[in-house]
């Protein structure tokens, strides 16, 4: 694949910023395992007053949340709001990611018994829509930014809050970009988990994934996967229908 200085340029760009996100993750998680390990391990007391000091800080988490969603709606985004969102308007309005964020952290630090993916994924969703706008801003304004001086570029390049171009379908490319516009996004989606996964590394922080110890499955068990199969979707299908009541009530 043969790339011009406009693309290659744009290529280097789209890494800064997916390295960005990918920094941003990681500091969410460790604020959350910082925060988690100070309440409840390092400053809890190990003894008949603990059960005081839990519902202490259940209640002062509890009042944060409240005064927090008050002030900034219904947060923390879900993954499954943020991709209809998006879906539905081909963008999706960042501004309040940090806030989510925020409100996420508070959820996890102060006591709730989710992982930190769930809040951290739709803001992953939020920061990528960003990068796309910023990204798709330096595409279309190149000409622009060549003429100016190093500094006002960069200061342009790298304003969270300004220069960003929403997606508009009558701004066409060709299928020839199209193509290379594909490659780069795997590219910088590649780039940001690799970004991601070395801080992480670096730090010693443990892995996503849980080992929940070995098992020993024979033949003859092995029907017990069909009944928690069907067990499941029937699980998931009344919740959703008894989600949709409760919305209609």
């Amino acid at each position: 694949m043969k790339l011009n200085v406009k693309e290659l340029s744009l290529l280097i760009y789209g890494i800064v910023l997916s390295s960005i996100i990918g920094m941003i993750s990681f500091i969410f998680l460790r604020l959350e395992g910082l925060g988690s390990e100070l309440l409840w391990d390092l400053v809890a007391p190990d003894n008949h007053f603990r059960i005081f000091y839990i519902l202490g800080i259940t209640v002062v988490g509890g009042c944060l949340l409240g005064i927090f969603r008050k002030k900034w709606g219904n947060l923390p985004h879900t993954v499954h709001d943020s991709m209809t969102e998006l879906k539905q308007n081909k963008t999706l309005d960042y501004s309040s990611v940090f806030h989510s964020l925020l409100i996420a952290l508070i959820v996890l630090v102060f006591g709730a018994g989710v992982g930190p993916e769930a809040g951290l994924l739709s803001a992953v969703i939020y920061l990528s829509v960003w990068q796309a706008d910023k990204l798709r801003y330096y595409y279309f304004h190149y000409d622009e930014l060549k003429g100016l001086s190093v500094q006002n570029r960069a200061a342009r390049l790298l304003n969270p809050s300004k220069h960003l171009l929403t997606y508009d379908e009558k701004r066409a490319i060709s299928e020839h970009q199209k193509l290379k516009k594909k490659i780069f996004y795997l590219l910088f989606i590649a780039n940001g988990l690799i970004s991601f996964f070395l801080l992480m590394k670096m730090t010693g922080q443990p892995s996503f994934i849980s080992k929940m110890g070995e098992s020993h499955w024979i033949w003859s068990e092995l029907w017990i996967g069909l009944p928690l199969v069907v067990f499941g979707l029937l699980f998931g299908k009344g919740y959703s229908l008894l989600t949709e009541f409760l919305k209609n009530t």
